[in-house]
């Protein structure tokens, strides 16, 4: 009987903190597969990473990311989430979105239109 009520006790419990473990981990996200524009295919090459926005914030920006552009016919590639951004990449926009945000950029094609872009939305491009 005390086994019983124990279990009934302690399991909501930790799956609440195996959950909140989760969440607490997922403090990056990309894409999670190629898309097609325009005919051509785009791997993903960017990732958005949470400095200080709040998890329901972050979660609102990463699901902007998974679901393409329908109008245009770029259909939604998902999203992939994960503990840090992979290193590795060759540009990162640093303290846009009020300094909340950061953005690390995996491919070195374009960077002076990415520079503006970041720049533009308050972010240093390093």
């Amino acid at each position: 009987m005390k086994t019983s009520f124990l279990l009934k006790c302690l399991l909501p419990l930790m799956a609440m903190l195996l959950s909140a473990g989760s969440h607490a981990q997922q403090n990056a996200c990309m894409a999670a597969k190629a898309i097609v524009v325009a005919g051509q295919k785009v791997e993903p090459d960017q990732c958005l990473q949470n400095v200080s926005m709040q998890a329901a914030q972050f979660k609102q920006a990463c699901d902007m990311i998974s679901k393409g552009i329908p109008e245009l016919g770029i259909a939604a590639p998902g999203v992939t989430y994960m503990a840090a951004c992979p290193a590795g990449s060759v540009n990162v926009c640093e303290g846009f979105a009020q300094g909340k945000l950061k953005t690390h950029y995996y491919k070195k094609e374009d960077s002076a239109s990415l520079k503006k872009g970041c720049e533009m939305t308050g972010g240093q491009f390093k």
